[in-house]
């Protein structure tokens, strides 16, 4: 995740507490429920026009507001599953918070007890790190890492210079480590266990098991893939609201108050030249006005979940890093216009709405599976081997990812990557020709 160069001016913060909001705000159902009007949540329509200012200006591709569980605002394909990127850590972050509860992680465990090492190989001194040294993102072990880019590479410091725990790099070492302890210890597959501890019990509308993945390639010398995550902004939108409200859903402790705290908890700061950031356990954290604290899940190309449990306020902001789309990573410009535009206390029996989407209808036609298995290939685009491959409930699957709806015997729709593939016939079997 490459973090922005320009962002709103802030007073540097010498301290960061964190302040867990009380729990009055309620979860949405199996459908969002929008207010009928920002005024029944006693925001100004007016106000709010602001923040519509800046989506636009940021060139966003969707956005969510949730104010107490109920949808304030929100523009754009919602219902569009976008790769993550660096959010990915601050889900994996909730996962080893329930399974730690569960007893199946102990997080003071070092590299060393837990077997860890790497094809460059561990000193004795990395392997003194310990999973929560990782999960802070300070673990002192600098090797090259998949899902690392240049930026970060520039910056990595040397092996050997800093012992674990003494000093904070945004390592996806660290990350991608964390990914492959989690399968070792709880025996339980990465993107299944986010499926049973969280997804369903959030009632997420759009996750599937495909929609995470593992993947690796030849340009770094480490044994240790990185995990891919797609995700609607209206399923986020539930993530967030989970963390506003301490952990629980439907009255049910999804997620322990200590891991909360604990993830909340500044364990490095971050100097810039006209603020001051902080880093938890895998979630970033920033105050507004010196006073409001909010915590962040950030990735590459603007992808933003901001919760501020104070105000039960959750904030979702969408970029299409699939078609290059790009814009700032920082939720704080959002989340300062929207608590400008509060100006009285919410009705008390705030009128609401379900929340209407308009979903894309790509008109498909029947394959059978015998034709589909056809089109099985091996593809080499930007320096990976990628794979179609037939699977018997999605139907076709390239790189393992993308759902593909036959339009023709010569196109596919890419579903969420929105674009099509096209083959040509050689020797008469469907050949890989394009994506546009």
């Amino acid at each position: 995740m490459v973090k922005p160069r320009i962002r709103l001016l802030l007073l540097v913060i010498f301290a960061f507490t964190p302040i867990i909001g009380k729990i009055s705000a309620q979860n949405p159902g199996k459908v969002w429920m929008k207010y009928s009007s920002p005024e029944e949540a006693g925001f100004s329509s007016e106000k709010l026009k602001a923040v519509y200012d800046l989506y636009e200006k940021n060139k966003a591709s969707a956005i969510m507001v949730i104010y107490n569980g109920n949808v304030l605002l929100s523009k754009g394909d919602i219902t569009r599953r976008y790769d993550i990127h660096s959010m990915r850590k601050s889900l994996i972050s909730a996962l080893y918070g329930i399974y730690k509860a569960k007893g199946k992680i102990k997080i003071d465990k070092t590299l060393k007890q837990l077997s860890i090492d790497d094809n460059e190989k561990l000193t004795e001194i990395e392997k003194t790190a310990t999973i929560q040294d990782l999960l802070k993102a300070r673990s002192g072990i600098y090797i090259g890492a998949f899902g690392e880019t240049k930026s970060m590479e520039k910056d990595r410091p040397k092996r050997g210079s800093h012992a674990p725990n003494t000093f904070f790099y945004y390592n996806n070492w660290d990350f991608n480590v964390l990914g492959q302890i989690f399968q070792q210890e709880t025996k339980l597959n990465l993107f299944a266990a986010f499926d049973k501890s969280i997804a369903k019990p959030l009632q997420m509308e759009d996750y599937r098991l495909i929609d995470g993945r593992f993947w690796s390639d030849s340009t770094r010398n480490t044994k240790f893939p990185k995990y891919d995550i797609k995700m609607t902004a209206r399923d986020l939108a539930r993530f967030g609201v989970l963390y506003s409200n301490d952990g629980f859903w439907n009255k049910k402790k999804i997620i322990k108050n200590q891991w909360i705290w604990d993830t909340f908890t500044p364990y490095s700061y971050i100097d810039h030249k006209t603020y001051r950031e902080a880093y938890g356990y895998l979630w970033w954290i920033e105050m507004i006005d010196d006073t409001i604290p909010m915590y962040s899940a950030l990735g590459a190309g603007g992808h933003v979940l901001s919760v501020v449990p104070k105000y039960h306020l959750v904030m979702v902001k969408r970029h299409d890093t699939f078609g290059n789309g790009a814009g700032d990573t920082w939720g704080g410009m959002y989340i300062k216009k929207i608590l400008a535009a509060r100006v009285t206390k919410p009705a008390k029996k705030p009128k609401l709405v379900p929340l209407g989407v308009e979903e894309e209808q790509i008109v498909s036609i029947n394959m059978p599976k015998e034709e589909l298995k056809n089109y099985e290939q091996k593809i080499k685009l930007n320096g990976r081997i990628r794979k179609i491959e037939y699977t018997a409930k999605y139907g076709l699957l390239y790189d393992d990812w993308f759902v593909m709806k036959p339009i023709s015997q010569n196109k596919f729709y890419l579903e969420d990557y929105n674009r099509y593939m096209y083959f040509k016939v050689i020797n008469g079997r469907p050949v890989f020709d394009r994506i546009e």
